[in-house]
């Protein structure tokens, strides 16, 4: 009689035994995780964990639940240096009205004195 041998039993891979949650994602954002995830040269999920982490990492320095980082492109540079651009204008616009202002009610003053 040939002798039976037990089934050869493994140890479980780590992502077997691991918590698992299903997520719904908006229109368009697994597309956009795809592509990320390919530039960055991991999986979708290594993404997904990588920015679950990064938020989780901010938000327990106290910097706030909703900011982010995350890798910018030349046209991302551009147009951020574009809205800083705009934003220094109608700052420098605002302090030239204020010193107008400032000379107007100082005029006024003298001429009533």
């Amino acid at each position: 009689m040939t002798e039976r041998r037990k089934p050869f039993k493994r140890e479980p891979y780590p992502s077997e035994t691991q918590d698992r949650f299903l997520v719904r994602f908006p229109e368009g954002m697994r597309a956009k995780i795809a592509e990320l995830s390919k530039a960055n040269n991991r999986s979708m999920n290594a993404e997904i964990i990588a920015r679950l982490q990064a938020s989780l990492d901010l938000s327990e320095r106290g910097t706030g639940s909703n900011k982010m980082t995350f890798k910018i492109g030349d046209d991302g540079f551009a147009e951020l240096r574009r809205l800083l651009q705009t934003q220094q204008e109608e700052l420098v616009q605002k302090i030239e009205r204020l010193a107008e202002l400032r000379d107007s009610a100082s005029q006024n003053i003298a001429s009533q004195k």
